[in-house]
């Protein structure tokens, strides 16, 4: 079976899993959703991940700006901060 099969079948899945809320509540919709939530999630920090912090952190090591380089260690500090609000236990 070809991935083009298997991700339309993923799709297909999904789709009727969150179509079954016109159903019921169900916990199949509830997975589907919490799955869902879960992905998109995950990519945000992601993509927040590797284009915001990381761009960041290298300016910080190699500029020779002292002004730019607070500016730049204060804002990867407030963005470590929004990224230790995920964690329950820094949070």
């Amino acid at each position: 079976m070809a991935m083009e099969s298997m991700g339309t079948i993923v799709a297909l899945l999904l789709t009727l899993m969150i179509l079954s809320y016109l159903i019921d509540d169900t916990a199949v919709y509830r997975l589907a959703a919490s799955g869902l939530v879960g992905l998109s999630v995950g990519y945000f920090m992601a993509v927040m991940l590797w284009n915001v912090l990381i761009p960041q952190w290298r300016e910080l090591i190699t500029t020779t700006d002292p002004l730019r380089r607070g500016l730049l260690f204060l804002e990867v500090g407030l963005g470590v901060l929004i990224l230790a609000g995920g964690v329950p236990r820094l949070g």
